[in-house]
């Protein structure tokens, strides 16, 4: 697990920040001035608001250091927050963490076009499919999942995947996921105010890694039913019962008991009594030969546990 995205929030008088070595960008009619410093050809945001003296920081930690957000130790990222409080000569450890993003890569032997179709929703939580990548989205937190081995090869340099595979083992030939939480309000998600140096404490990365493992398993799943090996039994009628089993799964109903409802609403003018029972028979045979998987064939658990050292 690493930390990627950060938001912090210090109120400090002006004159104990250094602006010297920062870019300036603009100033806005709230108070609020703005710089960027950069590293690796990534920005990190300085904010300053000269009504309430607050000030803000916000970016990518991994990706300011590293220039890359994947594969990252701690001790990079805790480096990342020496440069930013040497270069403003000011202590950013205690500063309030206002946004966090924590997240894992891991590789997976399945197509990840096949895990984003198989992972639904969240119950609480609005889904959002996008290109090679879905979103879970609810009020305190976000939920991401996303294709991380289409982007490594998109957006990072030579020089960076070659540094993965030296250093981390990254293979170009393999598929990579990227699972990621970003707490939009961390002191409310974790019933306490969190502040930069938690980062480095043993017990909230601890905690870090089970939630992205609890939000992980909260995920609706479809791909609970076997897939007949036998090209006869693999018939449209046997299709057609998997896929209104996985939709059941996923809705939360019976099509056993929808499908018989439907047929006891059915008038004995179109359906008599006999005709209604042959019907209900052909829907326990077809049901007999559906055969359930102990989980989800599409499920990344055990990946996932592993990557997180939960085991």
């Amino acid at each position: 697990m690493n930390y990627d995205y950060i938001e912090t929030s210090t109120f400090v008088k002006k004159d104990k920040i250094y602006f010297g070595d920062l870019e300036p960008i603009s100033v806005n009619r709230f108070g609020w001035e703005n710089f960027s410093i950069s590293l690796n050809n990534n920005l990190i945001q300085v904010r300053y608001n000269n009504v309430n003296n607050e000030l803000k920081i916000q970016g990518s930690l991994p990706k300011f250091i590293e220039g890359q957000n994947y594969q990252n130790e701690n001790n990079k990222i805790s480096e990342a927050i020496y440069i930013l409080s040497d270069t403003i000569d000011f202590n950013l450890f205690d500063s309030t963490v206002l946004c966090l993003e924590t997240g894992i890569t891991f590789e997976t032997m399945i197509k990840p076009k096949y895990i984003f179709n198989s992972h639904r929703k969240i119950k609480g939580m609005k889904t959002q499919f996008y290109d090679k990548g879905i979103e879970f989205k609810g009020s305190l937190h976000n939920i991401k999942f996303y294709d991380a081995g289409y982007r490594m090869k998109k957006a990072l340099s030579n020089e960076i995947r070659e540094n993965l595979t030296y250093n981390k083992g990254y293979n170009p030939q393999m598929d990579y996921l990227r699972f990621e939480i970003k707490y939009k309000k961390p002191s409310h998600f974790f019933r306490r105010e969190v502040i930069v140096k938690c980062l480095f404490d043993e017990k909230f990365n601890k905690e870090c890694k089970i939630n992205l493992m609890e939000e992980y398993n909260k995920i609706v799943k479809t791909g609970y039913y076997k897939i007949p090996e036998n090209k006869r039994q693999c018939n449209f009628e046997t299709l057609e019962w998997i896929l209104l089993c996985e939709k059941g799964l996923e809705f939360g109903f019976s099509p056993e008991d929808c499908l018989k409802s439907l047929i006891n609403s059915i008038p004995e003018s179109n359906l008599n009594k006999e005709d209604k029972k042959n019907r209900k028979k052909k829907i326990n045979a077809i049901k007999r030969k559906i055969k359930a998987n102990e989980g989800s064939r599409y499920d990344l658990s055990q990946e996932l546990k592993k990557g997180l050292g939960l085991q």
